[in-house]
């Protein structure tokens, strides 16, 4: 079956499915929606859990022999696939219509992977999931329900907040979810439970290092390549977690690339903003981006960022931090190929 995530907690309780596949490419979302199944998976006995990435040279008999494995101690195992691409290939389709056929009692598999284009959604492996299984795609939560996502999660941590300040999360953080979840934990932290004003809010928010990652994205929107580099140095320093900027990079990349998709089938500049519900604050970034990036190298860029999440996961050797370098120069248009100007 095909659900969406306020369904999920409801479809746990019904009965624990052999085989879940989360879809989607916000990470938070993603991670809890994950997080959520595990836990529900872990209370009814699922002891141990076996991960695999599904690669390029990933070899798909290693998953089939987890999943026929006979446990020495009768306990049951939740395997996890993670499939970067989206895209299993002919073996790996097979592997998974293989388990569908022929269940184990004592296992059960959670897919991870990122949204599913439509023409994905018609393979026969997700079908076959469809049918025996659920398929959770997990969709950005649009500008207009933001708020209500904000004033949710401020909820959750017995926190509350006026129209205005909740706006002001919602701005300084663009969409970010990731982001936005950390500053939520951070004003918990510092303010404990309570109504926040906005200065409160503002003051905490504004309370980051002099170089942020917000920062970070302006200047390589901007082609400024110096100051990006020098801002992604003092985010090192500071501690923040490498996944947290790439995200975020990617994030831009994606959003670059829908909008030079637009406007090369004839849309104007901000039509393919207003389509994509893109902030008026970042069109101007967007514009200027676009005036030196094109779509090719702007694909060669996300599949550097791919590479450095397998980096962070330890799948794929490499300094994760020289890496993140390379791309945000990327972005900046230091090592890409620039393009006459569309806007």
């Amino acid at each position: 079956m095909k659900i969406n995530p306020n369904q999920l907690q409801a479809q746990l309780q019904q009965g624990l499915s052999p085989v879940y596949l989360v879809a989607g490419d916000d990470p938070l979302l993603v991670q809890e929606a994950r997080d959520k199944i595990v836990q529900h998976a872990q209370n009814l006995g699922y002891s141990e859990r076996q991960s695999f990435q599904a690669g390029t040279d990933f070899n798909w008999d290693t998953l089939l022999a987890e999943i026929s494995s006979q446990s020495l101690f009768s306990s049951k195992t939740i395997i996890e696939l993670r499939i970067p691409s989206g895209k299993p290939g002919k073996i790996g389709s097979a592997a998974i219509e293989t388990f569908l056929d022929n269940i184990p009692r004592d296992k059960m598999l959670l897919i991870i992977a990122p949204k599913l284009d439509a023409t994905q959604q018609k393979t026969k492996w997700l079908k076959a999931i469809e049918k025996k299984g659920v398929y959770l795609p997990i969709w950005p939560i649009e500008k207009s329900n933001l708020p209500g996502w904000i004033k949710q999660r401020l909820q959750r941590e017995g926190l509350r907040a006026s129209p205005e300040g909740v706006g002001i999360l919602a701005d300084q953080t663009q969409g970010n979810l990731l982001a936005c979840d950390q500053e939520i934990t951070k004003l918990r932290l510092l303010y404990g439970e309570k109504q926040l004003s906005p200065e409160e809010i503002n003051e905490a928010i504004g309370d980051h290092a002099r170089f942020d990652l917000y920062q970070l994205i302006d200047q390589a929107l901007l082609g400024d390549s110096e100051s990006s580099v020098r801002i992604l140095s003092q985010l090192q320093e500071s501690g923040i977690e490498p996944i947290l900027i790439l995200w975020s990079i990617t994030r831009e990349i994606r959003q670059l690339i829908q909008l030079n998709s637009l406007m090369t089938r004839g849309e104007t500049f901000d039509n393919a903003c207003n389509k994509l519900f893109v902030w008026k604050t970042r069109q101007p970034l967007y514009q200027k981006a676009l005036r030196r990036l094109t779509q090719p190298a702007l694909t060669q860029a996300l599949q550097q960022a791919s590479e450095i999440d397998l980096k962070i996961k330890g799948l794929q050797p490499g300094n994760v931090w020289l890496a993140l370098n390379e791309l945000t120069l990327s972005l900046a248009g230091t090592t890409l190929a620039t393009s006459e100007e569309k806007c």
